[in-house]
């Protein structure tokens, strides 16, 4: 993978793990992450 690609792979990566299509138990990962972000000191999940 060249160098220049890393950043569109995180930004698709991104995309496709917090889309509408990615879910555990009944519930939408971004959810959780959202609370997860809330719960966090410094804002980092």
């Amino acid at each position: 993978m060249k160098f220049k690609n890393i950043a569109a792979f995180a930004h698709n990566f991104t995309h496709s793990y917090v889309s509408f299509e990615n879910y555990v138990d009944g519930e939408f990962v971004f959810k959780d992450l959202k609370a997860l972000a809330y719960e966090s000191d410094d804002n980092l999940v």
